[in-house]
Order: structure tokens, then C-alpha cells, then sequence
């Protein structure tokens, strides 16, 4: 929901990053008109609460929040920067590419013939083209993080059959991270962190080991956002 001005409540707390709430009206979408408390910070934290006195339904507006969505923003914020770039510094890219072209061809067709020569360039221009267009794994990586929470959520909805409420993509004040999940019922409050690995994992004692390498900073992790 998206809304214009409002004021600041200060009783009411952003479940996503504790900062102070503002009632805001929807001024678009299937909720236009209806007032909803926005996190006073947004855009950059995007917490909503439905407007409500009730602390049952206030919970269940919480459970609501997008798994994931703190990943996925950080991926498309990442995303939008990377193509500006590229737009900023597409002219001098094919420049060089069209010099180290023009390089290759006349090497190779002094030795080869026209036809490799040909073959040369054309082979240079996509080596720069691919490296210089493809996605980076460190920027791939956020997206693939969101979609593991949102896979993650799927299987803890299972949790609400025994009791359990579950919260997910919570800022942890202080802290400088956010919970991916956490899961509250019958047995306690659980911090639940999603990680994508392959291979073997195995589990001796308090050590994690994936592919037989240790991985004990991923314990580490979750044991301070659960002590948090």
C-alpha cells in the first residue's frame, strides 16, 4: 500500500525496523482510501500494519510480510544501479570492443586468412559482450536469496497447524541484520536463517559441515540473531 502524508503515532513501532509508524491513506490499488499505519522511514523499510486495536489481528497483519523482501529489494536496488552504469559506460565499452576487433582481424587474417579473421573478432566481441552484460554472482546472489526465504516460508506455513505464528524478514535493532524468520508457538520462539549450499550437509554436535568443509559461522549467525 502506498500513501501520501500522515502523522506520526508514536505508540505505534514498525514490526520490521522499530522505527516510529505514520497513519497513511492508500492512495492506490485494491486498498485505495483505506488508512494503514506506514513505517516512517519508507521508502527504505516498507512495514505496514493494518489499522486495528486488536493485538490478535495486529499479530496476524504482521505474520503477512513478505519473506524475502529485504533481498529482493536489495536486488533490484543493486540491479537498477549496475544498469545505469552500463548505460553510462556503453559507449566506451564498444568502443574498445570495436578496437579490439578491428586488432584481432588484422593479426589473425595476416596468418589465417579473412576467414579467421573474421572468426577472431567475432569471437572478441562476444567474450566482451558476455562478460560485460552478464549478471555478477555477488548481485545474482541477493536474488537467489530471496527466493530460498520464499521457498523456506512455504514450508513453515506447516507450522501454523501446531500453534505456531510465523514472522518473517524482521530488522533486528541493534543489531544490524535481519531475522529471515521466526517462528513463535507451543515450544518456544526460534531463529530460522536460509542459506542456499549444495552437497552433503551433516550435522556433528554443534558443528555444520557442507561437503566435509565446516560451516560453523552459519551457526555462529543464527545463535546471535536467536540471542538477539
Amino acid at each position: 500500500m502506498n500513501g501520501g502524508s500522515g502523522v506520526t503515532i508514536e505508540n505505534r513501532i514498525c514490526p520490521r525496523c522499530s522505527s516510529p509508524m505514520v497513519l497513511r491513506t492508500a492512495g492506490r490499488g485494491r486498498y485505495e482510501g483505506q488508512q494503514f499505519w506506514g513505517c516512517s522511514t519508507y521508502p527504505k523499510c516498507r512495514g505496514t500494519v493494518a489499522l486495528t486495536e486488536d493485538p490478535a489481528e495486529l499479530v496476524a497483519e504482521r505474520v503477512s510480510l513478505a519473506p524475502g523482501s529485504s533481498a529482493q529489494a536489495e536486488f533490484e536496488a543493486r540491479k537498477r544501479r549496475r544498469a545505469e552504469r552500463i548505460r553510462q559506460t556503453w559507449p566506451v565499452a564498444v568502443g574498445l570492443t570495436l578496437v579490439t576487433m578491428l586488432v584481432a582481424y588484422l593479426l589473425t587474417q595476416a596468418y589465417f586468412g579473412p576467414a579467421w579473421g573474421s572468426l577472431a573478432a567475432s569471437g572478441v566481441a562476444l567474450v566482451f559482450m558476455g562478460a560485460y552484460l552478464q549478471m555478477p554472482q555477488t548481485l545474482d546472489a541477493w536474488r537467489i536469496g530471496a527466493e530460498g526465504e520464499r521457498k523456506t516460508a512455504q514450508y513453515l506455513d506447516g507450522l501454523a497447524e501446531a500453534g505456531f505464528i510465523v514472522l518473517h524478514d524482521r530488522k533486528v535493532p541493534g543489531y544490524g541484520g535481519n531475522l529471515d524468520h521466526v517462528a513463535i508457538g507451543p515450544t518456544g520462539v526460534w531463529a530460522i536463517e536460509t542459506k542456499n549450499v549444495a552437497g552433503k550437509v551433516e550435522i556433528d554436535g554443534d558443528s555444520l559441515r557442507i561437503r566435509s568443509y565446516r560451516q560453523d559461522k552459519m551457526v555462529d549467525q543464527v545463535y546471535r540473531e536467536a540471542t538477539r
